[in-house]
């Protein structure tokens, strides 16, 4: 929780933990909540050391609790280069994978890997698929916020809102957020 006070980075636990409660809300919403799951924050290194070294047990553990002909929206957090988070969403209704970059990058290799996992599960063709990167998405404008930015972007996701937040909201977002993650509600 320290991590969410003041300037601090967001850790994986943070962040994993953040997307794990957005999932349980969504499972407990009276209305009829699209299925969201989501993946840790070792999912991706994971699956880069398997195409690596030809191993994919472990990959197939990380993804072990996730129906994806049964699931609406995937979210699996990123951390570029151990210093930068982003959010990959993946949807095997409308075979799209969508990144969001509060930094704007597009990061093309490393979604074509995800893809190639995702379209192997399904037993589908790498070009039966599409790779958007969201362009018109709240930026940041520090150093430190990319992880609050990939928890908003999850949670306007899993409740079907617009992205209606900016950098100026990050001090009390992350307020909230710390209260969220305590009471375990959004």
């Amino acid at each position: 929780i320290k991590t969410l006070e003041g300037s601090n980075w967001l850790d994986d636990i943070v962040i994993d933990d953040y997307l794990k409660l957005i999932v349980e809300s969504s499972i407990m919403d009276s209305v009829m909540p699209p299925s969201i799951m989501n993946l840790s924050c070792f999912f991706v290194p994971s699956l880069l050391r398997a195409h690596q070294s030809g191993n994919w047990s472990q990959v197939t553990k990380a993804a072990r609790n996730i129906n994806v002909f049964e699931t609406d929206i995937i979210l699996i957090p990123l951390n570029i280069n151990n210093v930068h988070w982003t959010l990959v969403t993946l949807s095997w209704n409308e075979k799209l994978l969508k990144f969001y970059d509060s930094l704007g990058g597009e990061r093309g290799e490393i979604l074509r890997l995800i893809l190639q996992h995702f379209a192997t599960l399904t037993n589908t063709k790498v070009n039966e698929w599409t790779i958007e990167a969201m362009k018109n998405i709240p930026r940041q404008e520090n150093s430190y916020d990319c992880g609050v930015f990939v928890c908003q972007y999850s949670l306007c996701i899993s409740k079907g809102l617009p992205f209606d937040f900016h950098q100026n909201d990050m001090k009390q977002i992350r307020e909230i957020m710390i209260k969220e993650l305590t009471t375990r509600q959004l």
